[in-house]
C-alpha cells in the first residue's frame, strides 16, 4: 500500500509541476501582481477583478462593456518561469459575448500567434490563425468552460520576462459579459 501511494505522490507532483500560472497573477486573486505583469499600456477601463466570481469563489477578471474598436484588453509580460517547450496555454471562460475573442501569443521577435476562439459553448481547443478575428459569440450558459490554445508545433514562443508573451482581445462595437481566471501554461517534452 506504501508502495502505491508513493507511485501516486510522484505521479501527482509530475502532473503539478507540468504547468504554471502564465504570468505573476494569472489567477486574478492577487490583482496587484496582475496589473504588475502587464505591458505599458495596462488595463482597458471596462476590465476589473472580479471578487469572488471566479473558480471556486476566487478572484477573476470581469469584462463588461461595448468596446469602440478591436481592443486588447491587456497584454501580460512573461513574468513567471516558463518552460522551454510549451504545449498548451489553457484558461477559463464564462459568461457572454456578441462577439468573440482573440488571444495573441507573442513570439521571440516581438510579432504573436493569433488564436480566434469563434463561437464559443463548451470546452474546446483551438489552434492558431492567420489574422485577428471576432467572428463568433459566446455563451457558456453562466459556467466556466475550458479553452484550450494548441502550442504543441510552435516553436518560439516569448519566455523572456522582460517581453509580451500573452494578449486578448475584444471585437468593436458588441456587448461583452466575461469572466477569465486560471490562464495556465502547459510544459511541452
Amino acid at each position: 500500500m506504501k508502495k502505491i501511494f508513493t507511485i501516486l505522490s510522484l505521479s501527482f507532483i509530475t502532473f503539478a509541476s507540468a504547468q504554471t500560472n502564465a504570468f505573476k497573477g494569472a489567477d486574478f486573486d492577487n490583482f496587484a501582481d496582475f496589473t504588475a505583469s502587464l505591458n505599458k499600456y495596462g488595463l482597458k477601463d471596462y476590465a476589473r477583478q472580479g471578487v469572488g466570481e471566479g473558480i471556486n469563489s476566487s478572484g477573476d477578471l470581469k469584462i463588461i462593456g461595448n468596446p469602440a474598436g478591436n481592443d486588447y484588453i491587456f497584454t501580460a509580460k512573461a513574468t513567471e518561469t516558463l518552460p522551454a517547450k510549451i504545449k498548451e496555454i489553457t484558461f477559463m471562460l464564462k459568461g457572454s459575448a456578441a462577439k468573440s475573442l482573440s488571444v495573441n501569443v507573442y513570439k521571440t521577435d516581438g510579432t504573436f500567434y493569433k488564436f480566434n476562439l469563434g463561437d464559443v459553448r463548451k470546452d474546446m481547443t483551438v489552434q492558431d490563425s492567420e489574422t485577428n478575428s471576432y467572428t463568433g459569440t459566446i455563451f457558456t450558459k453562466d459556467k466556466f468552460v475550458k479553452i484550450t490554445l494548441d502550442c504543441s508545433k510552435l516553436t518560439d514562443i516569448n519566455t523572456n520576462a522582460a517581453s509580451n508573451f500573452f494578449a486578448v482581445k475584444v471585437g468593436k462595437g458588441a456587448d461583452y459579459n466575461l469572466d477569465i481566471d486560471d490562464v495556465k501554461v502547459i510544459a511541452g517534452n
